[in-house]
């Protein structure tokens, strides 16, 4: 009977095998928590930009916004689209804990740090239906947790606007009417689901509030 005997050579391939594996390991690591903290850079930058908006009482300015005049003017939402990735505004939703910026379109950069409006679809504050989409593991991973009646507000540089969860349900990839325009004024969320599946999600998630009117504060 022979006895196999793991000689130097065999010792050295497994010694290498070992540490290329726990390289590779540091190294998506590594990457994960740059991803991290570059997408919390740009949460706080956006945030900072947003309140100071709010303290000045006028809209973010950018290349595609027309000087306003009166105090009409300047109480009314904008109507104007956004340019992409330009900030929309921000998400709130207390009882999930989400509080997460928005930006205009759902590009791959756009949604690596935000979470995106629907171009095409109304903007906060207009009639319709305002629908924005985010990653499941990222920004809107927390509405696996959503509920109706949960309470959410839009924070804009026009003004903010609570809305209130009426439903939410998995459901087709092909249910692009969910983006329609709505007679009442709706907010849709859109992400991914399952929330914990590894690979493309084959269904979506998605949330539908009413809103309640424009907030107090």
């Amino acid at each position: 009977m022979r006895t196999a005997v793991r000689g130097p050579g065999r010792r050295h391939l497994s010694s290498l095998l070992d540490r290329s594996l726990f390289g590779l390991a540091a190294l998506c690591l590594g990457a994960c928590l740059w991803a991290y903290g570059e997408s919390a850079l740009y949460a706080r930058s956006q945030d900072r930009r947003l309140d100071h908006a709010l303290r000045e009482g006028s809209a973010l300015a950018g290349p595609s916004r027309t000087p306003v005049e009166s105090d009409a003017a300047r109480a009314a939402p904008s109507t104007l689209p956004a340019l992409p990735g330009e900030l929309v505004g921000r998400l709130e939703a207390p009882r999930l804990g989400l509080r997460v910026i928005v930006a205009e379109g759902i590009a791959t950069a756009t949604l690596r740090h935000a979470v995106g409006h629907v171009p095409g679809t109304a903007l906060p504050g207009q009639k319709g239906n305002v629908a924005l989409a985010g990653h499941r593991d990222l920004a809107f991973r927390r509405l696996r947790d959503v509920r109706e009646g949960d309470t959410m507000r839009l924070v804009t540089p026009g003004g903010s606007y609570d809305y209130v969860v009426e439903s939410a349900a998995v459901v087709s990839p092909q249910r692009a009417d969910l983006l329609d325009p709505t007679p009442q004024p709706t907010l849709t969320l859109v992400t991914c689901y399952p929330f914990f599946m590894v690979g493309p999600a084959p269904q979506r998630f998605v949330v539908r509030a009413r809103l309640l009117g424009p907030s107090a504060d």
